[in-house]
């Protein structure tokens, strides 16, 4: 049978007994109802005719239904065929609109993901040229930080150069002037005289410290401070410091007590010259606030293991004392030069040294003061211990080192090219006996070797002609007499060059007289060379 579905003619609003039927059923076509009766008549027959009236009425032109008066079964039949129909065509329908609906909210959704994804790239395109824009920015001040780094590094590399260069040239008559005032001092007894050298060698001491304290400021900005290391006696090491107040204290009457830990191990290993350099910092501002008073080096032991020491340093003094309001600038450098008090000299520089030494070693300061009672500077710093206990022949050998007669008669050889150094160096070894020949570069010494033995030769570094680092290379091939370098630079800076032109010791110019001397009997005794053989150069 062809689907009742598919006709063209509508259904009449004139159906008897239409409230029976399914309200779906009201929508039918009337071509579709005709069908289906027609189909019936050619299956049952009469029947047809009796179901079906098929009279034109011309006045509504539309048909009427009487099988359904008589509910016959065949129609009940034929309309529960069309109530399935019906309601398999309205779930298709259904389905094909949730279809439809599913199908237009996908597209919604892709149409709004294509927007998004269109207003991602854009915003993602924008972002870009921002990027590219600020790290073009960035690259331009990188670029310009660069230059300009580089720039400061080379002044900072010229300024650095030129200080180590006037403290080099200052440091060398220095040499002279203190050297001269000693020997003047040892050879002139007369008491007025004597006080006037005395100042002579203050200011020079002073001037020498000074010096001192600017390059090791400067250093410490460009980054160049060294750590070296080496076994220490502390006692000595504070023995030596308080040597070189011996002046100081006298003129601002002063006294200086000491006192070490008797547990104090006779050996330590360590950083002496930077402890040097802190102490003296910190004797020499206690000394410059005080009159008529004392200071009081203490060392005390906080711990002692088997192999390290703790100890605790402190630098106390009874003179003008620091006020609340300037403890916290003090270790500012050049602070001090600020100040509207122009009794007391100085530059300011000592203890801002003084800190940030303590800070390369892991410590720091502390301070306590009060006005008109005096101050106390103290620190702590740790040490592993190289030797506890000292040995029985110390003393003896201590006395050794100092018996200068062992230069009686030794021939030393002095490369150096400034004149009054020459002559400074020569009176001081030859007060003690020694036999001196003057080189004037290194040339000169290789020649005086060629042709005398020398139980030591001091080698200035900076000479014209050929410089000591080379002179001592070529002299080392061949002879095996001890070479000590004479520098007015830093040992950190020259030491590996030094070493490696196989020279045995250092001397930093301007120095201290009785260090000059110890240096010079120890490289004298531990080398053992063949007597002399000729007298003069």
């Amino acid at each position: 049978m062809e689907p009742l579905l598919n006709g063209s003619y509508q259904l009449s609003n004139n159906l008897v007994g239409q409230e029976s039927f399914n309200h779906h059923l009201k929508t039918l076509k009337i071509g579709r109802v005709k069908e289906a009766f027609w189909h019936a008549s050619s299956t049952y027959g009469s029947l047809g005719s009796d179901f079906f009236d098929t009279s034109n009425d011309k006045t509504s032109n539309k048909y009427t239904l009487k099988a359904v008066e008589k509910n016959s079964p065949v129609v009940t039949y034929q309309l529960d065929l069309y109530k399935k129909e019906l309601e398999k065509s309205v779930k298709e329908n259904a389905l094909q609109h949730e279809k439809i609906r599913k199908t237009n909210f996908l597209n919604y959704g892709l149409i709004a993901l294509f927007f998004m994804a269109i207003l991602g790239l854009l915003f993602t395109l924008s972002r870009y040229k921002e990027q590219k824009r600020l790290n073009l920015t960035l690259q331009k001040k990188a670029r310009l930080y660069l230059d300009q780094k580089t720039k400061t590094e080379k002044t900072a590399h010229a300024k650095s150069n030129f200080f180590n260069t006037i403290c080099h040239e200052l440091r060398t008559p220095l040499y002279g002037v203190i050297g001269l005032s000693a020997i003047l001092l040892e050879n002139n007894k007369e008491k007025g005289l004597q006080e006037d050298l005395k100042s002579l060698q203050f200011s020079a001491d002073y001037l020498l410290a000074l010096i001192n304290n600017v390059l090791q400021i400067n250093k410490m900005d460009a980054d160049q401070i060294g750590n070296e290391q080496v076994d220490f006696n502390m006692r000595d090491l504070i023995d030596q410091l308080v040597t070189t107040f011996k002046y100081m204290l006298k003129q601002n009457k002063n006294v200086i007590n000491v006192t070490l830990p008797h547990d104090m191990p006779f050996l330590l290993y360590g950083n002496p010259t930077r402890l040097s350099q802190i102490l003296m910092n910190l004797i020499g501002n206690a000394n410059k606030f005080t009159n008529n008073g004392i200071i009081d080096i203490n060392v005390t032991t906080i711990k002692i293991d088997a192999d390290q020491i703790s100890l605790e340093f402190s630098v106390k003094d009874n003179g003008t004392g620091i006020s609340q309001n300037k403890k916290e600038h003090i270790f500012e450098e050049f602070k001090q030069g600020d100040s509207l008090r122009y009794d007391y000299q100085g530059t300011g520089l000592g203890l801002p040294i003084v800190k940030r030494l303590l800070h390369l070693s892991g410590s720091d300061i502390r301070l306590e003061s009060e006005i008109g009672k005096g101050s106390i500077f103290s620190f702590k710093l740790d040490y592993p211990i190289t030797q506890r206990a000292s040995p029985q022949n110390f003393t003896s050998h201590q006395a050794a080192v100092l018996n200068t007669t062992v230069l009686k008669g030794k021939k030393i050889l002095i490369v150096e090219d400034n004149r009054i150094n020459q002559m400074v160096t020569k009176k001081i070894l030859e007060k003690e006996g020694a036999l001196c020949t003057i080189a004037e570069n290194g040339k000169e010494a290789l020649n005086a070797v060629q042709s005398n033995v020398y139980h030591l030769i001091l080698m200035d570094m900076n000479m014209p002609v050929m410089n000591g680092t080379e002179a001592a290379r070529l002299i080392k091939r061949d002879h095996h007499v001890p070479i000590i370098a004479l520098t007015a630079s830093e040992i950190a800076e020259v030491r590996q060059n030094i070493l490696d032109a196989g020279m045995d010791d250092i001397i930093i110019k301007p120095y201290d007289m009785d260090t000059f001397k110890k240096v010079i009997l120890k490289n004298i005794q531990n080398h053992k060379i063949k007597q002399p053989t000729c007298s003069s150069a």
